[in-house]
């Protein structure tokens, strides 16, 4: 557009030249007003060109900034997502590990349930053992004759084993105070 004013005033001075003096005037006025219009156009072409430039210049500054932002943004990004994964990588293992664990110490505990009769066992022939005197095993054996229920007898046995004893004993009372009472008797077959 400025090249156009700067052909368009040159051809207009020259075709008003030939004019009158007042035309010549009016033209140089006419002229000056241009140029000023012309001048002032250009002054606010150069403001605006200063402006865009200034414009375009903190364009490239912010973009830059918000580059530099974003880059900052996706590192921080990559450390969560980074941290996310050794996390999920440790509960993936102690998962792992937790019922191997749990196993472990049921079989170990299970193993110590096993061995421990057989510590007591063990710690039991360990021990020495003395030998009852005869005198003991006596007082033993006649205790459990005398008990109501005795520990080495049957249970079975012991009624059966009384009747004879106390028949064999009113037997011998008798016998001593009647001869002829011993061979009324019926033999008890269990005596045999």
């Amino acid at each position: 557009m400025m090249l156009r004013n700067l052909v368009v005033l040159p051809a207009m001075i020259l075709l008003m030249s030939g004019c009158e003096e007042q035309t010549d005037q009016r033209l140089l006025e006419m002229a000056q007003r241009y140029s000023q219009r012309q001048a002032q156009q250009s002054q606010q072409m150069l403001e605006l060109q200063q402006e865009v430039a200034s414009g375009s210049r903190k364009l490239v500054e912010a973009d830059a900034r918000a580059r530099e932002e974003l880059v900052a943004q996706q590192s921080g990004v990559n450390q969560q997502r980074d941290q996310l994964e050794q996390e999920r990588q440790a509960i993936a293992a102690q998962r792992y590990r937790d019922p191997l664990i749990a196993a472990v110490m049921t079989h170990f505990g299970l193993i110590v349930i096993c061995l421990l009769p057989l510590l007591i066992c063990w710690q039991l022939l360990r021990q020495p053992i003395e030998p009852a005197s005869e005198q003991e095993l006596t007082e033993i054996l006649i205790q459990d004759l005398l008990a109501k229920e005795p520990l080495f007898a049957l249970r079975h046995d012991r009624p059966r084993r009384l009747e004879n004893a106390e028949q064999k004993q009113s037997a011998s009372t008798s016998a001593s105070h009647t001869p002829s009472s011993h061979t009324d008797q019926e033999p008890d077959p269990s005596d045999s």
